[in-house]
């Protein structure tokens, strides 16, 4: 879910948007002055939709926020952990940074989600039929702000009760279908073949949609399809990097023999002879023995070119404390600090001695031939 801007911390738990967030609020905003205002409040002024489209547009955050939150507060009360959560372009993850051990469990954390956005809807709807005016165009800009809240939020919840992975209505599938199957495999393969059938038919529901003259219709369709075909795609993908890297330690992955680099290096030499002659990507950096630093192809590309003949590693490396792991540590642990923290490979250190460097790439290739492995057997 990176690169995202936090914002605030909730319960202990990090509060961010990702960068497609402001791009779809704005989105929002304008559909609201231009569209949904104007069609039901036609006796308001200029001002007024667009006073009543950025209220709208930063209740439906809020609303959007505690749909997650629900799922993340429950998530802990099961005794699952949750680092954070980042609202992005369709609405919102929770980074739960395990998976649910039961059914019972994968059912609880999903449904509360919907369950949450529809009693904010009905609210908000309930409230609506106690202060609506008589005739809708008399309604002022809080009316309206109110009635757009009870609408959106159902629909929320409607929406993600589809049964297709990632939304949450492929959680409850799963869930259901674990609880019938007893195999969280074959549940989540069923959830997955679900999400990405839902994908397609919007898919083609979205170019029917273009067909018929209704372009902006069509195209909102067709996206949104695409994006859970492949989110189906990559949940079940991460289910199975967790179910086969569950129970592996770094040592079976990490390269035991990296290069290393010395902080006096000058960096025209580090890239030559490391990164373009070597193919590495990153190094660790050694002094007497002891590990000092890292440096890799983003450090020393952040002078620029003109810079590198006088530079030496010392001067560009990222200096300790570094993040570092241990080979007796799980591998997908790991791989979510790494994924968290935005780095591409860590030193691995045992008894205060580099052991070695694990990546991402090294990760995936080790995947693979597990999967090549698991498919044969």
């Amino acid at each position: 879910m990176k690169p995202s801007i936090h914002l605030i911390r909730i319960g202990g738990i990090d509060i961010g948007i990702h960068y497609s967030w402001i791009f779809i609020a704005g989105l929002i905003t304008y559909s609201l002055a231009d569209g949904f205002f104007p069609l039901y409040f036609e006796t308001w002024s200029t001002a007024e939709y667009w006073i009543a489209a950025v209220i709208s547009a930063l209740l439906l955050f809020v609303a959007l926020l505690a749909h997650e939150l629900a799922h993340s507060f429950v998530s802990r009360a099961r005794g699952i952990p949750v680092h954070d959560i980042t609202l992005f372009l369709l609405g919102g993850v929770s980074n739960i940074t395990e998976n649910p051990k039961s059914a019972k469990t994968e059912f609880l954390i999903a449904i509360v989600g919907p369950l949450t956005s529809a009693i904010i809807g009905v609210f908000f709807i309930i409230v609506w039929l106690v202060i609506a005016p008589e005739n809708l165009e008399d309604a002022s800009v809080m009316q309206g702000i109110i009635l757009y809240l009870g609408y959106i939020n159902i629909i929320l919840a409607i929406f993600n009760l589809v049964p297709g992975f990632p939304l949450d209505g492929g959680r409850v599938l799963k869930a259901v279908a674990w609880s019938i199957t007893e195999s969280e495999r074959k549940a989540t393969n069923i959830a997955a073949w679900s999400g990405q059938m839902v994908g397609w038919g919007l898919i083609l529901l979205g170019l029917v949609t273009l067909l018929s003259g209704e372009p902006l219709s069509g195209l909102w369709l067709a996206f949104i399809g695409w994006f859970l075909q492949g989110a189906a795609s990559s949940n079940k993908m991460q289910f199975e990097m967790d179910r086969l890297l569950g129970g592996v330690q770094v040592a079976a992955v990490m390269e035991t023999d990296p290069d290393t680099v010395t902080p006096n290096m000058p960096v025209r030499e580090l890239v030559q002879e490391v990164f373009v002659r070597r193919g590495r990507r990153a190094a660790p950096v050694m002094h007497d023995g002891e590990l000092v630093g890292i440096v890799t192809l983003t450090d020393v590309h952040k002078p620029g070119i003109e810079q590198m003949g006088e530079l030496v590693v010392s001067q560009v490396m990222t200096e300790s404390p570094v993040t570092v792991t241990t080979p007796d540590a799980m591998v997908n642990e790991v791989l979510q600090v790494m994924v968290r923290s935005d780095l591409n490979q860590v030193p691995v250190v045992a008894g205060g001695q580099l052991a070695g460097m694990l990546s991402r790439e090294g990760v995936v290739r080790y995947f693979e031939a597990v999967m090549r492995q698991d498919a044969r057997s």
